[in-house]
């Protein structure tokens, strides 16, 4: 199991990335704009790979669009914009 808050220190917004290294997979909950490539360099530093973003609410700097073309990510939505 892996777990790790990124904080972005201009929005004071926290995300996460979590998952199972055996399985070799990671999801990112809530991910801001300006970690991607943090996300990404995490994940291979742990020799795994981003298969989830899950997004609790809508935010405009919670941009996971941007992981889609740098992983293999499904992304999961609220469909009222809260968990």
């Amino acid at each position: 199991m892996f777990f790790r808050q990124l904080l972005n220190d201009e929005t004071a917004c926290a995300s996460y990335l979590l998952g199972c290294k055996s399985r070799g997979e990671m999801a990112v909950v809530d991910p801001h704009a300006n970690l991607v490539d943090s996300y990404v360099a995490l994940a291979e530093a742990q020799g795994t790979r981003i298969s989830a973003v899950l997004e609790t609410h809508v935010q405009a700097d919670h941009l996971s669009g941007r992981l889609a073309p740098r992983s293999s990510s499904t992304t999961r939505r609220s469909p009222t914009g809260t968990w």
